[in-house]
């Protein structure tokens, strides 16, 4: 276009006024961007420095979310152990139950015999009392276990035999 607004004949007096004109357009443009940016450079700097606070934000962040995690996995890990000592403390617990409970069998299977021995021997009336306890001790036990039946039934069967030999005497 502005080569279009040149004259067919053009001469540097021309050109050199056109230049000048052109030079100081631009340098009023520059001056009304220069005063433009230094309204508002205020508000440039601000920007600039709350984009710094916020690039110092993420980064603090960023170090507080990986200790976190670190953390949680700690604490995961942790969790995860206590659950197994727990598992391994109630697997001790039923242990111990069942260890009890068989040294109870233990010792009913034990007294069992000595019934049987007091029997053969003639030992009436302390067959006859400890029958009566040893049946006590096992009717504490659960009746669902199928030792238990067998355990009532022999010592029932001293208990008759004895109060039969009782009045066989």
């Amino acid at each position: 276009q502005a080569l279009g607004e040149l004259p067919s004949d053009p001469n540097p007096r021309y050109l050199e006024d056109r230049v000048a004109e052109k030079l100081l357009t631009l340098q009023m443009l520059n001056e009304r961007l220069y005063s433009h940016i230094m309204e508002n450079y205020s508000d440039f700097v601000g920007g600039i420095e709350a984009v710094s606070e916020v690039e110092k934000d993420l980064q603090v962040a960023h170090v507080l979310a990986k200790n976190s995690r670190r953390s949680l996995a700690m604490c995961s890990e942790e969790v995860k152990r206590n659950i197994r000592i727990a598992a391994n403390a109630k697997k001790k617990q039923e242990l111990f139950k069942l260890l009890e409970l068989l040294l109870q069998l233990r010792a009913i299977v034990g007294k069992i015999q000595e019934l049987g021995e007091g029997l053969r021997d003639g030992q009436l009336a302390w067959t006859v009392a400890n029958a009566m306890s040893c049946v006590g001790a096992v009717e504490q036990l659960d009746s669902e276990m199928f030792c238990v039946h067998e355990l009532r039934t022999t010592v029932m069967r001293i208990l008759d035999d004895t109060v039969a030999a009782t009045d066989d005497t």
